[in-house]
C-alpha cells in the first residue's frame, strides 16, 4: 500500500447521519500578519474590472480572465509567469493548459473567490511544469461527470497553499495525479458533494511524492438523490490514495 508517514490530516463528519466527532475542529492559523513577498518582474495582473485587450503588466493594465493569463504566459520564451489576482469574485469556464508554468497568487487570503462553470476550474496535464496556487477560494463546480475544482496530472510539480475548496458538487474536490512533487499546506475542503460513483473529496492518483500539512476536510458526503436512484453507487473515500506507489507524507 502507499506510504503515509507523519501526514497531518484532519477528517471530520461526513454529514451522513452518523454521529459526528465530538472534538473541536482546529482552525488554520491566521496568516494575515505576514508581509507579502515582492512580486517578480513580468507579473500578470488580473482584476474584476480588468480588460483582456490589455497586457496585464500592472494593476492599471490588469486583464480580466485566467485564460488570457495563460495565453500571455504561453507566448513568452520561458513559458512561465506569476499571476497576481486582485481581491474579488471571478467566474470562469474550464482553464486548460499543457505547456506553461504558473504561480497564481490571490491578493489576500479569503478575498479571492473563483467560481467554476465547467467540469473543472483548472485542468493541467503535461510533464515538467510547475503550478502553484495560493490564497484562492474555489467554489461552484456542479457536475455529475468526471470533474473537480482542480485536475492536476502528469509528471509536474504542484503546490497548494492557503486555499479553500467549498460548495462543490463533482466527482472530486481536488484530483492530483502527479508523478512529480506535490505540496499541500493550509488547505480546507468543505461541503464537497460527490455527484457520481467511486468519488473522493481529495484524490491522490499517481506515483508522486505528496507532502501534506494542515489539510482539513469537513462536511463532505455522497449526493443522496444520486445514491437513491443508482443503487450501485458509493463514495470511495474522503481522502483516497489511488496508487500503491504514491508516497504521502
Amino acid at each position: 500500500s502507499a506510504t503515509k508517514d507523519n501526514m497531518d490530516l484532519v477528517i471530520v463528519t461526513l454529514n451522513d447521519g452518523i454521529t459526528p466527532l465530538d472534538k473541536e475542529i482546529p482552525e488554520l492559523p491566521d496568516e494575515g500578519g505576514e508581509e507579502p513577498s515582492p512580486l517578480p518582474a513580468g507579473t500578470i495582473y488580473i482584476s474584476v474590472t480588468g480588460d483582456d485587450a490589455k497586457d496585464g503588466s500592472s494593476e492599471a493594465n490588469a486583464i480580466a480572465s485566467f485564460a488570457r493569463a495563460v495565453e500571455i504566459a504561453s507566448n513568452r520564451t520561458t513559458r512561465n509567469a506569476t499571476v497576481y489576482v486582485l481581491n474579488g469574485d471571478y467566474t470562469t469556464s474550464m482553464v486548460e493548459d499543457n505547456k506553461t508554468s504558473l504561480t497564481i497568487i490571490g491578493q489576500e487570503k479569503g478575498k479571492v473567490t473563483i467560481h467554476g462553470t465547467g467540469n473543472y476550474i483548472f485542468s493541467v496535464n503535461n510533464p515538467n511544469l510547475e503550478w502553484k496556487f495560493e490564497n484562492l477560494d474555489f467554489v461552484g463546480i456542479s457536475s455529475t461527470g468526471t470533474s473537480a475544482a482542480l485536475k492536476l496530472w502528469d509528471a509536474s510539480n504542484y503546490t497548494l497553499n492557503n486555499c479553500n475548496f467549498r460548495d462543490i458538487k463533482a466527482k472530486y474536490g481536488v484530483d492530483i495525479s502527479s508523478k512529480g512533487y506535490v505540496t499541500v499546506t493550509n488547505v480546507v475542503l468543505e461541503n464537497i458533494t460527490a455527484a457520481t460513483s467511486s468519488a473522493a473529496s481529495f484524490q491522490v492518483g499517481a506515483a508522486g511524492v505528496y507532502n501534506i500539512d494542515n489539510l482539513i476536510i469537513r462536511n463532505c458526503n455522497l449526493d443522496k438523490t444520486y445514491a437513491a436512484t443508482t443503487p450501485t453507487t458509493y463514495l470511495r473515500s474522503i481522502f483516497y490514495v489511488n496508487n500503491d506507489a504514491a508516497v504521502v507524507k
